[in-house]
């Protein structure tokens, strides 16, 4: 029998004769055939013979690239690909019997055609807001982007820097046109020190006009010379329909006009953009943690089930369904959040209790999991949610089913995660507890131990004496500064408490880790109760960005975008008709907010 080396030769070779190698246990066919340009959706499709129920994994990888898990085993046995870059790429796809376990593998190479070789060339995409803008191949050791703007010279934008591979075409995606609108582009060649090379002739293109219907948009303060205007997109992501519009992740530019979206049939629920252009979603219930492009194409997905499967095989209990966070880290990991659920005797209450709590899950680049915080292994069970909430299947915010009941104490209700920069350690925010905990990470190798807990009845002594200067169910903690945090405090307790108290602030406290002290930095009120959901984000000015997601009106929802000054003058603000988990201030669609690490993209 010849080796794996051999057979891979083999398989290169008959590849230019559109000749493609496969195994006996099953066929795996693309359509379109081998040989398409750049940007093209391949749909490939796994048959087999086995009678039996199956799960399938689909995997591909350049050539010259290890092989990357786009879907983990699922048991659609159909795939959508849509490679970016030129080359041979090596495709295998997995089929498990469900029933015996049985693994079998099917392989194929497919060729992705350059779509440019002397000029660059501007494609229309799928999506009516987003173009493939394609340039020639550049010298090596230097960088390419694209800057582009309507031709109204309304706003200028730029993409990611790709660095250059002497011989490959350089392809982009571009994100944030305008719709019905002609654009100009142009490729720039960068040095590694940002120096200009050379610029690219200009390219022309017309945006389409949009598929969906967004919510109203009302700017109620017009930015001015205090605001970011260099941060001039607005990423949303609503979380509940309404008559107006469904629940889809949206863009704006501070006119409120739009310029990106995301749709799905599974009901997405933006998390967090990730530098390059990509975005982590969760879907259908948060059953499926997907990454997709400015297209809408799927960059890799994983569901519950098979992050289940790990659990289990690395002794752990499952998890109902993830929720509220996924965020990229540093080092191209992914950590996310999931609902852990537990029935205990005589806590919480008497007899039996249904107990839902929390997991951070940490995802290495294929999705697998590699590191597993538990609450109920580090948290005391008995300290119940400070306003006694409780869940109930398909309630929002909720998981969709309960594993052990019809109701359940909504102990914990976490709903962010961030990255320590200076320590490797997480920050966990929960909402119920009022409380933001800091996590033993290490970039993997803590130990999951709590260091410590900001908030009322925690482990900090704030420098101002009044106790409702502390937040309360809280949303979106991001470092500022190692320590500084910024945060947006929703005030539920204050609320209950004190019905004059029913206001919502933006806030950011200096923390001593080591005297365990905070203080107030900024405590702004954002003149509105948002009982529920917000965000908070430090903008490129020095200014902070604050959104409340869910305020009532007489008729509708709404949620309002807002900038502060570092002394809580407002300085911008945006209005839309729908409730918003979170929104995000950028500088295009390729750089995330100040509070996320640049991964590379």
């Amino acid at each position: 029998m010849k080796s794996p080396g051999y057979r891979t030769i083999v398989c290169f070779l008959v590849l230019l004769i559109s000749t493609a190698c496969r195994f006996p246990d099953g066929q795996l066919i693309a359509d379109p055939p081998s040989g398409q340009p750049t940007g093209t959706t391949v749909t490939w499709t796994v048959q087999t013979d086995n009678p039996d129920p199956l799960e399938f994994r689909f995997e591909a990888g350049r050539l010259d690239e290890p092989l990357r898990v786009v879907y983990d085993f699922r048991q659609d046995n159909v795939f959508s690909w849509t490679p970016l870059e030129e080359g041979v790429y090596h495709i295998v796809a997995k089929a498990r019997d469900k029933i015996t376990g049985l693994m079998t593998t099917t392989e194929d190479y497919y060729w992705v055609q350059p779509r440019v070789s002397e000029a660059p060339l501007v494609t229309a995409t799928d999506h009516p807001l987003v173009a493939l803008y394609s340039a020639p191949s550049c010298d090596a050791g230097n960088f390419m982007r694209v800057i582009y703007g309507d031709v109204d010279g309304y706003q200028l934008y730029a993409t990611n820097c790709k660095p250059c591979i002497p011989g490959q075409s350089m392809n982009f995606y571009i994100g944030g046109l305008q719709p019905e609108t002609t654009h100009v582009l142009v490729h720039q060649i960068l040095k590694p020190d940002g120096s200009l090379v050379e610029t690219g002739p200009e390219r022309y293109f017309q945006a389409g006009s949009p598929e969906v219907t967004v919510p109203p948009a009302v700017v109620r303060d017009l930015p001015d010379q205090t605001s970011s205007l260099l941060e001039n997109i607005v990423l949303f992501s609503p979380v509940l329909g309404s008559l107006i519009a469904e629940p889809f992740p949206f863009a704006m530019d501070l006119g409120g006009r739009l310029r990106w979206y995301y749709h799905s049939s599974m009901e997405p629920s933006l998390m967090r953009p990730v530098a390059g252009g990509t975005f982590l979603m969760q879907e259908n219930d948060g059953m499926i943690l997907r990454e997709v492009d400015l297209p809408g194409h799927v960059v890799r997905e994983t569901t519950v089930e098979r992050i289940n499967e790990q659990l289990r095989a690395m002794g752990l209990e499952p998890v109902t369904a993830l929720h509220h966070e996924a965020r990229r880290l540093p080092n191209g990991y992914t950590g996310v959040l999931a609902y852990a659920e537990r029935m205990l005797e005589n806590v919480q209450g008497e007899g039996p209790v249904d107990i839902l709590g929390d997991c951070i899950l940490i995802l290495d680049e294929n999705w697998q999991v590699v590191w597993v915080w538990d609450a109920f292994d580090h948290l005391d069970v008995s300290r119940q949610a400070v306003l006694g909430e409780t869940c109930t299947p398909g309630d929002h915010g909720c998981p969709a089913t309960l594993l052990l009941g019809d109701i359940a104490n909504d102990w914990l209700h976490s709903n962010a995660i961030a990255y320590s920069p200076d320590d490797g350690n997480l920050i966990l925010s929960m909402r119920h507890q009022d409380w933001i905990i800091k996590i033993d990470y290490r970039n993997g190798l803590g130990t999951g131990d709590i260091l410590w807990r900001l908030g009322r009845d925690g482990d900090f002594t704030l420098a101002e004496q009044d106790p409702f200067l502390w937040f309360s169910h809280q949303h979106d903690p991001n470092f500022v500064k190692p320590d500084q945090i910024t945060l947006y405090d929703n005030g539920n307790t204050r609320c209950a408490l004190d019905p004059d108290q029913c206001f919502s602030r933006g806030q950011t406290y200096t923390i001593d880790e080591a005297a365990k002290t905070a203080s107030l930095d900024l405590n702004v009120d954002l003149g509105n109760f948002s009982f529920a959901l917000g965000s908070a984000q430090p903008l490129m000015n020095g200014n902070f960005h604050f959104s409340s997601g869910a305020q009532f009106t007489s008729s509708h929802m709404l949620s309002t975008a807002d900038e502060v000054t570092p002394d809580g003058v407002p300085s911008y603000s945006l209005e839309v008709w729908i409730p918003l988990y979170r929104s995000f201030r950028m500088r295009d669609l390729y750089t995330p907010p100040l509070t996320d690490p640049d991964t590379g993209g």
